[in-house]
């Protein structure tokens, strides 16, 4: 990130630029890091000095609150408790569980659904940063009569619905048309969820059935 806009583009740096990433080790394309159920995996662990300028990642999770069940620590120069600590939806500024495309200096989410999340707020180091991501249990939240039911049916849904993406060839415009499928859906039930319309979920998800 440059901290005199492009100006200083042309200008010799200090420093090396690095990246921590999730690429796939096998020389496949399965560039990714699988977090399951009450799991903590460690992203990124980085030694001696630096600055993190740009936190750059998406999110597949059947869990429709998934903003607020996938946590975030980051760990600088060796403390033994987390620096930052937050839900992974509110870090990224995902209020309530609803995802959605924005931008901003600091941090932007995008495209469809608002799954491709952004930090670049400069975050120095003089020893070295730990990054990790716990993906806590599925919770369900209290509910009217038929909700919790409404729930699991649509948990059920999103789960079947990324079964099918993960059958497309990986970057295929098949699995991308099925991941606009897949926000598309997240988001009626998203909508229906927060005006607690239960019979309104039930009947949409009938619909797709």
């Amino acid at each position: 990130m440059f901290q005199n806009g492009l100006g200083s583009l042309a200008r010799l740096g200090y420093g090396r630029s690095m990246r921590s990433s999730s690429w796939d080790r096998s020389g496949g394309n399965r560039d990714n890091v699988a977090v399951g159920p009450g799991e903590t995996r460690r992203i990124a662990e980085i030694e001696g000095p630096g600055c993190i300028t740009h936190i750059w990642m998406t999110v597949a999770h059947p869990d429709i609150y998934w903003a607020r069940t996938i946590v975030i620590r980051a760990y600088f120069d060796g403390a033994a408790s987390p620096c930052i600590e937050a839900p992974l939806g509110d870090f990224f500024g995902i209020g309530n569980c609803r995802s959605a495309p924005y931008w901003s200096v600091a941090f932007s989410t995008a495209p469809v659904g608002g799954r491709g999340l952004n930090c670049f707020l400069p975050m120095p180091f003089g020893e070295g940063a730990q990054i990790e991501i716990e993906n806590q249990p599925e919770r369900i939240p209290p509910a009217s009569p038929g909700g919790k039911e409404a729930l699991e049916a649509a948990t059920r849904l999103i789960r079947s619905v990324y079964s099918e993406v993960e059958k497309e060839e990986e970057g295929s415009s098949a699995q991308l048309s099925q991941f606009a499928r897949l926000a598309l859906i997240v988001r009626e039930i998203e909508s229906k969820i927060l005006e607690s319309d239960w019979a309104g979920l039930s009947k949409f998800i009938e619909s797709l059935s």
